[in-house]
């Protein structure tokens, strides 16, 4: 008796399929507040279209709008982006909307930092969760800081070394306070800028505007 091969069928709802067909182009969505689930979501993407040649031929997109969120998980996406680029994949981070916080570390990543004319922002020190009614000891309140302060100097550095700012003039703008900026502050920011360029439309999305209308 010949045994029958089992089909297996894995059923897409209507977001994934769409996500799947920008992937399968180059584009990628980084949005949201970066967690354990989106940095999961966006790292698994971006190895898995290095490993099946999806950058072959073309670049990478990721369209970028978030608060920010957590420094761990921020900095390995930054380190996914930092590796493709370091392989020889051309990778545009284009800001839509809001990049806050972690968000301005990411950008920082991409072989070119991209921006729509309204894209809003925010560069500030790294902060802490501290709950109302807990309590510690001195020594660990101070080795909390001054981990914080550690990473605070990364993340300035990180900044400091693309725009051509120093940490010490970054502390000083976003100290006490957040600090804002519209797409032409972000330009000016430093001897590099914290963005390289202001678009309407990145390029990658024209090409598949323009593959829509054929």
């Amino acid at each position: 008796m010949e045994a029958k091969a089992t089909k297996r069928v894995v059923q897409l709802d209507g977001f994934d399929e769409a996500n799947e067909a920008l992937t399968s182009k180059g584009v990628f969505f980084l949005s949201g507040e970066i967690d354990d689930n989106v940095t999961y979501e966006f790292t698994h993407q971006a190895f898995h279209a290095a490993a099946t040649g999806m950058f072959n031929g073309h670049g990478m997109l990721v369209v970028l709008n978030t608060p920010g969120g957590d420094v761990q998980h921020g900095l390995a996406i930054y380190d996914t982006i930092k590796m493709l680029v370091e392989g020889g994949v051309h990778v545009d981070i284009f800001g839509l909307g809001l990049v806050a916080s972690m968000g301005t570390i990411i950008l920082q990543a991409g072989s070119r930092r991209l921006s729509s004319p309204y894209t809003q922002y925010l560069v500030h020190q790294v902060s802490m969760t501290i709950g109302y009614y807990e309590s510690e000891e001195v020594s660990k309140g101070e080795e909390r800081v001054a981990e914080n302060r550690r990473l605070n100097d990364i993340l300035l550095d990180i900044i400091g070394q693309r725009s051509g700012i120093s940490i010490d003039e970054l502390k000083k703008l976003c100290t006490k306070k957040d600090y804002w900026m519209d797409p032409q502050a972000a330009r000016a920011l430093g001897t590099n800028g914290l963005i390289d360029e202001v678009v309407v439309i990145p390029e990658q999305i024209k090409t598949l505007l323009g593959a829509k209308r054929a």
